[in-house]
């Protein structure tokens, strides 16, 4: 059985002062058997010229490892509306990324106001999911994602973090009402990890670490939630597989 990390970040990040390197990310995937990897950046620097140059450098990453680790876009949605259009389009159509993340409260950025909503509107056109960072209030709740849920019912709407643990209520109502709604648990505890599962089940709910540091107390979680082979086979790849469209 394959396991696929569904939120994983490559860089130094300006907001939270944190940061993983490529050696980070293959060391602990090799002492935990982690297969792959949907890779994003960490939040640069606020000029497009450091956000093209760590997409090029999740791009040389997944080059070096095809088939097991795959680009996923995050900029800054207040950028010039055509600056964001434009290194969309340039990342799926020239560096093959599967989707991208509007990180909310790094960016101070609604998912339902106009420059998230233009992210979703980016997504369709291009056939990518859009990973949304919730938990933390404000910005990050995950009942902003209803409206573009609902206005864009063919694109996948993946709900990083599983909406904080004071969000898994409006989450799973969010996963249960809209078929596009997926869930990304990362750093939700067992409590809340059992909820998911008796309420969405394993076809909505995809493994994910979003710090190297954070695989094991991940895997042991999603190990004694999941129980059944067909379970994990779900949540640990098919069902990251299915929201952002790669093969493993």
């Amino acid at each position: 059985m394959k396991i696929f990390d569904a939120h994983a970040h490559i860089g130094y990040d300006v907001s939270f002062d944190v940061e993983a390197s490529e050696g980070d990310l293959l060391s602990v995937y090799a002492e935990h058997g982690i297969y792959g990897a949907l890779i994003q950046p960490f939040i640069p620097r606020p000029y497009i010229d450091d956000t093209r140059a760590v997409h090029d450098r999740i791009f040389a990453f997944t080059q070096a490892h095809p088939g097991k680790f795959f680009g996923m876009i995050s900029l800054n949605p207040h950028l010039y509306p055509q600056t964001v259009r434009d290194e969309c389009a340039r990342c799926v159509r020239d560096l093959g990324f599967k989707g991208v993340k509007i990180a909310t409260t790094a960016y101070g950025v609604s998912p339902s106001g106009a420059d998230g909503l233009r992210i979703f509107e980016i997504a369709a056109e291009l056939g990518i999911a859009v990973m949304v960072h919730t938990g933390g209030g404000n910005f990050g709740a995950p009942s902003l994602l209803e409206k573009p849920a609902r206005l864009f019912p063919e694109t996948p709407v993946v709900i990083a973090h599983g909406g904080g643990e004071d969000g898994v209520a409006e989450c799973i109502r969010l996963a249960k009402a809209h078929e596009n709604v997926y869930v990304e648990p990362s750093w939700i505890n067992l409590l809340s990890m059992e909820k998911f599962a008796r309420e969405i089940g394993a076809d909505k709910i995809m493994y994910s670490s979003d710090m190297p540091q954070n695989t094991p107390a991940q895997l042991a979680i999603f190990n004694a939630v999941f129980k059944t082979p067909e379970e994990r086979e779900k949540v640990f790849a098919k069902t990251a597989a299915k929201a952002f469209s790669f093969n493993l």
